[in-house]
């Protein structure tokens, strides 16, 4: 699994098919198929959005407090930490996309729409 975090008017995350991580040619046509036919590039988009409502004060106090550097690990953690029973959730793709991107950690979080 994999996110883009998209930032205009607000946050958008956007889900897809890691195909480097795919076992085998078998897994990857099963997992595009489920992707396809349950439409989880939409659900994961959505859940991801409501996340990142439930989690933008956590955010704003951890960028106020410790700044950019410190919400980034803490993205970073959050992304480690959620991968370990679930390799494949949106969860551990959504932190791992926020962690890596630089607008995000700097303030675009405040772009998260409530």
């Amino acid at each position: 699994m994999k996110a883009d975090i998209v930032i205009r008017d607000r946050v958008d995350a956007l889900f897809k098919i890691d195909e480097s991580g795919a076992n085998s040619p078998a897994w990857l046509e099963r997992a595009k198929w489920h992707f396809r036919v349950f439409g989880l590039d939409a659900l994961y988009s959505e859940n991801a959005a409501v996340e990142m409502v439930q989690r933008k004060h956590l955010f704003r106090l951890t960028h106020s407090i410790k700044g950019a550097p410190a919400l980034k690990q803490e993205l970073a953690f959050e992304a480690q930490s959620r991968s370990k029973p679930f390799l494949n959730a949106w969860q551990p793709a959504l932190y791992g996309a926020l962690a890596l991107n630089q607008e995000f950690c700097e303030g675009g979080f405040e772009k998260i729409e409530e």
